[in-house]
């Protein structure tokens, strides 16, 4: 009597912890030329590394402080300014890859023996967890068994890869001066192919600058294809990605009385891609002679299903309160972002909330001034992947907004914005990891036998509790229908020898 036993592989991943950090620094008078008044911040959040040592990740991260302000001559000044930081977060039981991601969730600032920075950033943690199970995968003939399929998926490919992109505009006029400049990035769309990946994706980008003593803003959406190579890729695979712009800067060129803005950027695009493999295990195992001692075990697993990139459009109001100057002009949205709350999958839909803020530098008859916003949503969008089973991570990005003068103290602010959203499927595996042959069962000697089925039963349930050939079951029952409804009868009749 033998059993043969299969080793089952797959990787599957979790988000490991979510720690949220603020980051606070402070610009100096000399620094700042002595601000007055801090007409918009910007914050963007870069993970330099994440170090992983026993049960805990070193996380070094730098956020970097984009500020326009008026200074003390009454000139609009553009400054960048870094924070550099580093936190421990826990992580019980780490046994895999960790990579992290981070999000600016809200900015601070106020102007006392300098301008007072500060950042929300929110960090979270994935773990790649690679996961080996022996099942019982085959039985000499004499058992009777049941066999299922085992879809697992491992990782394939972990690829870092650079992109740069470069765009720019002619904006007909003298630039005095660069006040602000961002550049973000998402990815769109990513596929594995033999040897490479395509992924396409956007750099989004902000300048704002004066020309002839008045500000005024350009907004850059820098599309890119780009082929990466890695050995692992291959088609059919299930692949996600994420970027974030490492560097950019703005180049002026051009001639006198039309000067160009170039945005240049290099992009950092993490791709993740997964292969699925299938083996075939004893699910259920039975002998008409002998107890079998059975070891049973499950194995959760979550695996990356697709990626995809969402989009839709959110709209509010920016009122003045009644003390202030009526607006005369707006200029347009400097800080803009959007932060999910919640991403889930609902009656094949999945619903994302969460908040739009940004901030509206208009004029009035004092000069320039900004205001706040937030535009809360709740978005639902079809999914033929979603079920009670998937698990969904979604990350939101602002594509494109503007903000126009509804009325003297209304600016309406339109913003598309994008998401982008992995989703996985989880699932149990369960199986039998060791077995043994045991005592030898009572020989039953009646000549007929009647088993009466729960509901939801099978032929198999049947021919374990009466030590029968399920072959035999069905010969002498060809009428039997399964699954059985409760109360069903199956007969079992032995040929019994008697010696005298």
């Amino acid at each position: 009597m033998s059993f043969g036993f299969n080793q089952i592989k797959w990787d599957s991943s979790k988000t490991a912890a979510v720690k949220e950090v603020v980051v606070r620094t402070t610009v100096s008078d000399a620094e700042s030329g002595g601000a007055q008044k801090v007409l918009d911040v910007l914050a963007d959040a870069k993970l330099l590394s994440v170090d992983a040592a026993g049960e805990a990740a070193k996380v070094y991260g730098r956020v970097n402080f984009k500020l326009m302000y008026i200074d003390s001559d009454g000139e609009i000044r553009g400054l960048d300014y870094f924070a550099d930081f580093n936190e421990n977060i826990k992580i019980e039981g780490l046994s895999g890859q960790i990579y992290g991601r981070i999000a600016v969730i809200d900015t601070d600032t106020s102007i006392g023996g300098g301008i007072k920075l500060s950042a929300a950033v929110e960090i979270t943690l994935y773990e790649i967890i690679p996961n080996e199970v022996k099942c019982l995968a085959s039985a000499d003939p004499e058992y009777y068994v049941e066999k299922s399929a085992v879809s697992c998926k491992r990782l394939a490919a972990n690829v870092f890869a650079n992109i740069s992109v470069s765009d720019e505009v002619d904006v007909k006029t003298d630039v005095q001066r660069i006040t602000l400049f961002e550049a973000k990035c998402y990815i769109s769309d990513v596929t594995a192919g033999v040897g490479s990946a395509l992924v396409n994706g956007t750099v989004t980008a902000i300048v704002a600058f004066t020309a002839n003593d008045t500000i005024r803003v350009s907004n850059f959406n820098i599309p890119f294809s780009e082929e990466i190579a890695g050995e692992a890729f291959n088609i059919g695979q299930s692949v996600s990605a994420n970027g974030f712009v490492k560097s950019s800067r703005v180049v002026l060129t051009g001639v006198e009385g039309s000067n160009i803005i170039k945005v240049e950027a290099e992009v950092e695009v993490h791709i993740r891609a997964y292969e699925e493999s299938s083996a075939e295990i004893i699910s259920d195992i039975f002998s008409v002679t002998n107890e079998l001692v059975e070891k049973r075990a499950a194995a959760e697993c979550t695996s990356l299903r697709g990626f995809k990139f969402l989009t839709n459009n959110v709209s509010g109001i920016a009122r003045l309160d009644g003390s202030l100057p009526a607006a005369i002009e707006a200029i347009g949205v400097l800080s803009a972002r959007s932060t999910v709350a919640q991403a889930i999958c609902e009656d094949g839909q999945i619903i994302i909330e969460g908040v739009y803020d940004g901030t509206v530098l208009y004029r009035d008859e004092a000069g320039l001034s900004s205001v706040e916003l937030e535009i809360p949503y709740s978005l639902a969008f079809n999914s033929d992947l979603c079920n009670r089973n998937t698990l969904i991570n979604a990350e939101s990005f602002v594509i494109k907004t503007t903000a126009r003068l509804k009325r003297d103290r209304e600016i309406e602010v339109d913003a598309d914005i994008g998401f982008a959203v992995e989703l996985s499927a989880a699932s149990s595996v369960e199986y039998i990891a060791e077995i043994a042959v045991g005592e030898e069962k009572e020989i039953n000697k009646s000549a007929v036998s009647v088993y009466f089925a729960a509901e939801g039963e099978t032929l198999w349930d049947a021919a374990k509790a009466l030590s029968a050939r399920p072959d035999d079951i069905l010969q002498q029952n060809p009428d039997i229908r399964t699954p059985f409804a409760e109360g069903d009868r199956v007969f079992y009749y032995r040929q019994i020898n008697f010696e005298f």
